[in-house]
Parts: structure tokens; sequence; C-alpha cells
């Protein structure tokens, strides 16, 4: 901003001057111009020409940032299905082991239950020791 102020500033100053610009070797001479185009114009031309040089020399960061967006987002796709393909075998797993659980707690009533219900080769055995115990 300030060098923009500056160059307006110069520009202002200089209105009514003009100049000649003539190349020594070359057998020609520009019209009359005024002195402030003949400063300012180079400068533009020279700024935008250094913008170009830089934006060449960036090519090579503007590449490698490219191919490691693409890098990124290849991994977070991939982390995507390893996380889902995670889930549906948390999601399996869970279901086995509530099977499995299923299983343990009704075996382990199937148990409970033999146990307390008397089978009846149990019951001729205990009876018939009773009855012994008891002549």
């Amino acid at each position: 901003m300030p060098i923009g102020v500056a160059l307006v500033l110069f520009a202002v100053s200089n209105e009514g001057q003009v100049v000649t610009i003539s190349l020594w070797p070359l057998p020609f001479q520009s019209p009359e111009l005024p002195v402030y185009s003949v400063v300012l114009v180079p400068a533009v031309v020279t700024f935008f020409a250094g913008g170009f040089v830089a934006w060449v020399n960036g090519a090579r960061y503007r590449r490698l940032a490219r191919q490691r967006a693409r890098q990124v987002n290849h991994l977070r796709a991939e982390l995507n299905r390893v996380q889902a393909s995670k889930a549906r075998v948390d999601e399996a797993m869970a279901r086995v082991s509530e099977s499995a659980r299923l299983k343990a707690a009704s075996a382990g009533a199937d148990a409970t239950a033999r146990r307390e219900l008397p089978t009846p080769s149990n019951e001729s055995t205990e009876m018939g020791r009773h009855s012994a115990a008891g002549r």
C-alpha cells in the first residue's frame, strides 16, 4: 500500500514533464513520453516478471503438494475401509460372544436343572438305600 501511494505521488508530481528515449546503438527514438510512464511501466513489467519467475520456481512444490494431497485422500479412503471392516468384525464378534454366553447360560441352567431334578434311576437307587437302611 505505501509503495502504491508513493508511485501515485511520483506520477502526479511529474505529470507535465516529458522525455524522449533513445537506445544508442539503434537508429530510432521514441516519441515524447511522460516521465511517470517511463518509470512506472518498467516497474509494473518487472513486478509481473518477478511474479512469473516465482510461480515457475514454485511448480515443484505445488506438484509435491498435489501428490501428497492425493496420497492423503487415498490413505483416508483406506482408513475408512479398514474402520468399516473392523466395525463389521467387532459386530460379528459381539454376536458370537453373545451366542456363546447364551449357550453357556443355557448349558449351566440345564446342568443345574439336572442336579436338582432326580432321575428315575437315582430315585430307585436312593429308595433302595433308604429301605435297606431302614430294615
